[in-house]
């Protein structure tokens, strides 16, 4: 499975996965109750920097892994500003990319493997219940990495261009990011496949190559 993250010796790197997931969801959760003003807002910004700079990842990681959501940032703010005032159009903005940078700190300080053994640990109890832990931990685990795994599609993409002389545009980034985004998507398919992951409740049978 694609894993975003990059090994370090942070108090973060250390602590399970389990902690950390449960402190994402609280995050995220305060963010979207309070965060309705600048001042709460700019309150969790400098939060997440810090947690940021706790990770060890230092000012340079961070600024490259916020420029990495710009392209996400453009599709938010455009529409918003149409319809809403600048302050609104900040704020709900802001609220969506704290939250995603926070989420991309998760995958950055922690395995994928180790996330989703924590999953099925929080979720083994409600198997009576007909839940299948492994395979709704497979799917958060695929979800919480899922916005910066794009970004870094959209840097592909723009570097590749800049490297051939073209001018980055819109216009040209958008199939490209379209094509690896759905090579990656069937390419995990084909992963969930092979281990048996599926909505049935049979086993998925892996693709015959031709």
């Amino acid at each position: 499975m694609f894993s975003l993250y990059r090994p370090g010796t942070s108090i973060l790197h250390r602590i399970n996965g389990g902690p950390k997931i449960v402190a994402l969801a609280i995050i995220v959760l305060l963010i979207s109750i309070t965060g309705r003003n600048l001042v709460a807002l700019s309150v969790a910004a400098i939060a997440m920097v810090v947690t940021y700079l706790f990770a060890g990842f230092g000012i340079s990681g961070f600024l490259k892994d916020l420029w990495q959501t710009r392209w996400l940032v453009l599709l938010m703010v455009v529409p918003q500003l149409i319809f809403l005032t600048l302050e609104q159009t900040v704020v709900n903005s802001g609220r969506v990319l704290i939250s995603v940078m926070f989420a991309t700190l998760l995958s950055l300080t922690t395995k994928t493997s180790d996330m989703m053994i924590a999953i099925e640990c929080v979720l083994g109890p409600f198997r009576r219940f007909g839940v299948a832990p492994e395979v709704v931990a497979l799917l958060l685990s695929i979800t919480i990495t899922t916005i910066p795994v794009l970004a870094g599609f959209v840097n592909q993409v723009r570097l590749a261009q800049v490297a051939r002389g073209a001018r980055p545009r819109l216009s040209r980034t958008a199939v490209p990011v379209l094509v690896l985004a759905l090579k990656h998507a069937d390419e995990m398919a084909d992963a969930m496949a092979a281990r048996g992951v599926t909505t049935d409740r049979a086993p998925a049978k892996p693709k015959q190559k031709a």
